[in-house]
């Protein structure tokens, strides 16, 4: 019986302990921690506004001969935006209402950048040939042979063009950075042990 007694009491003393502890609910009782947000370091930089100086523009692939497209490239090379449209808007090749349009979005483009409308040119002009489309040529007596279809397309550089003012001044500055002599004339030197013949 003694060992019973002891044992019904150590199980109400240990009852009472836990009865004096708090339960704890993990869910109800745990607080978010506090998390201090950092702010990034490019948020206190001022902000600035890049200058762009050209614009390049270009057509997708599609069906032409490379040479066929170089001759409409070197037409409006180095012309403005507003009279090379003009160009292709009068010209009889097919490709020519291709490259109207792609000049035109290529303008809207460089003066969304923040380019001068007025002062637009087209800088660059050139070609890039692509791989060819290959094709089943069927001929009569079940022979058969292969097609290639051309494929290239056209990439335009726009550019502000400089006014007189500019390039004379750009021309000068050139000049002034030019490594000169200052002019120096050059003295016949002395003749020493001569002979009476010439060395020739």
């Amino acid at each position: 019986m003694s060992t019973i007694f002891k044992r019904t009491q150590q199980l109400q003393k240990f009852s009472k302990q836990l009865e004096a502890q708090p339960v704890l609910n993990e869910k109800a009782e745990k607080q978010p921690e506090e998390k201090t947000l950092i702010e990034p370091a490019s948020i206190n930089k001022p902000i600035i506004e890049k200058e762009y100086k050209q614009h390049k523009y270009s057509t997708a692939w599609f069906k032409i001969s490379h040479k066929k497209l170089n001759d409409l490239a070197s037409q409006i090379a180095s012309k403005p935006v507003d009279s090379a449209i003009l160009q292709m808007q009068f010209s009889e090749k097919r490709a020519s209402n291709r490259i109207k349009s792609t000049l035109a979005l290529a303008r809207d483009h460089a003066v969304a950048k923040g380019l001068d409308r007025s002062s637009l040119i087209v800088k660059e002009a050139y070609v890039n040939r692509g791989t060819p489309h290959k094709r089943m040529d069927i001929k009569g007596r079940m022979r058969t042979g292969i097609k290639e279809h051309p494929h290239s397309r056209l990439h335009v550089v726009l550019t502000p063009q400089k006014s007189i003012d500019q390039q004379k001044a750009e021309k000068y500055s050139k000049k002034l950075n030019k490594v000169r002599s200052p002019g120096v004339v050059r003295q016949s030197p002395k003749i020493i042990n001569s002979v009476p013949y010439y060395n020739w």
